[in-house]
């Protein structure tokens, strides 16, 4: 049995792509949930139901958060302590939509959410995480964190090969430590555990040329470099799954294998990736084909 399709997105080209996927996978879904304004018709994939009252809510009872996140605005909602209301400038409904959908395929560490449409504004409705910034902890992480960055980000960088690999819709801007919270979700899911509370609101084809995807993994080298440095340690899982990862980049048409081997060194060496973005000839210095 398939996934319901969220309103006027079947006429979206990634969906049969979704919708074949997702039937292998028996329709389970993960976290991460996709709805109209209508909470009294839950998606099968829904955690949590939304209050009877959210338009009206969105429209009178918001609360300034008072927290950090960029171009993203965060609001309390009154009267619900354990929801949070996410609304990122130049987010578009059908876009987060497709990509909460590709989240959960990929089986991506996402907040649990809700996506409403209202007056023309695109709202990322979450429940609140109780706990702290995975950057903040790093200097002085416990083993048990440790054990669990190591585990996230070795399934984000299987995440991102496989979307590649066969052609799924990538959720971009995912892998920065600052972008995940380790923590609780009180009546949701007590057990600490890193929750990617950044969402992503598009996603990416990593076939569209012959550099995308070597772009995404080093996106995913530059934050293991970030999260090994604070934490003094090393990540070996990740490592691995980022060899493996790397192995399957393609040679390119401008620098043939350039691309695949400089990453490899990068990671080998613990060195910065986006030294390409300052030598021009980086890439073509480690070409051998």
């Amino acid at each position: 049995m398939g996934i319901e399709s969220p309103d006027n997105a079947e006429q979206d080209p990634l969906l049969p792509v979704i919708e074949r996927v997702t039937e292998t996978m028996g329709g389970r879904l993960g976290a991460a949930a996709v709805t109209g304004a209508h909470p009294e018709a839950p998606h099968p994939g829904d955690t949590f139901r939304l209050p009877s009252d959210i338009l009206d809510l969105l429209e009178h009872g918001l609360t300034d958060a008072d927290m950090p996140g960029g171009v993203t605005q965060k609001f309390l909602i009154n009267g619900h302590p354990d929801l949070l209301v996410r609304k990122t400038h130049g987010a578009k409904t059908d876009p987060s939509r497709r990509t909460m959908f590709a989240a959960s395929i990929l089986g991506l560490p996402l907040t649990p959410a809700r996506i409403v449409e209202h007056q023309g504004e695109t709202y990322h409705i979450t429940k609140r995480v109780q706990g702290e910034c995975l950057e903040d902890l790093l200097p002085t992480a416990s083993p048990e964190l440790l054990a669990a960055v190591d585990a996230t980000w070795e399934r984000l960088v299987h995440a991102c090969k496989k979307s590649f690999t066969e052609s799924l819709p990538w959720p971009f801007d995912i892998e920065g430590p600052d972008q995940f919270m380790w923590g609780t979700i009180p009546g949701y899911d007590d057990r600490p555990q890193l929750w990617l509370t950044d969402l992503p609101d598009d996603t990416l084809d990593l076939r569209r040329d012959d550099q995308q995807y070597a772009y995404e993994l080093f996106y995913m080298l530059r934050a293991l470099r970030d999260i090994e440095a604070a934490a003094n340690t090393r990540i070996e899982n990740t490592r691995e799954a980022l060899a493996e990862a790397i192995a399957a980049i393609p040679d390119s048409s401008e620098s043939g294998d350039g691309i695949r081997n400089a990453a490899k060194h990068c990671l080998d060496h613990h060195e910065d990736i986006f030294r390409a973005d300052e030598e021009d000839d980086f890439f073509l210095s480690f070409r051998t084909n």
